[in-house]
């Protein structure tokens, strides 16, 4: 039996006040200001629906025995809807879109740690994705950041 590519996939394009998100699976965008962090995506997946639900917390999803399990992923699937949204961006937001490998090993308080105290994006992904990689990286981890000027 061949086993389908499942693609989770987290998009941005950013107008310079306006950033459009379109989102499918457990990858994430997150938007960074005044030194918080938001998560601006909701996964498809079958724990993110009992948490909407108000069955379980957010903590209790994130060490969920099902919390990989996926509604909604590009192939393997017959149709797919992605979310789409935009919000209201100002210079000096960023924005971190990565995949489950990432969320799955850091907390957002941990990449809000990387995300405030440097400035240069391309760093702070490449520091993410070191310190996911030294705790054992269980899964592909992929993380981009943008700065809106």
């Amino acid at each position: 039996m061949r086993q389908a590519l499942r693609l989770m996939i987290a998009a941005v394009l950013d107008t310079g006040s306006q950033a459009y998100i379109a989102s499918v699976g457990d990858s994430r965008a997150y938007l960074i200001r005044d030194g918080a962090i938001k998560q601006i995506t909701t996964d498809h997946s079958a724990v993110q629906k009992l948490v909407s639900m108000g069955l379980i917390t957010h903590a209790e999803a994130e060490k969920h025995s099902r919390r990989n399990e996926l509604s909604q992923a590009i192939g393997g699937y017959e149709e797919v809807i992605p979310d789409v949204s935009h919000i209201t961006t100002i210079p000096g937001d960023k924005l971190l879109l990565c995949s489950d490998g990432v969320t799955n090993v850091l907390s957002q308080d941990k990449l809000l740690e990387f995300l405030v105290k440097t400035v240069d994006p391309e760093t702070i992904a490449k520091q993410i994705l070191a310190k996911v990689n030294s705790l054992g990286a269980p899964d592909n981890a992929t993380a981009l950041v943008i700065q809106v000027n």
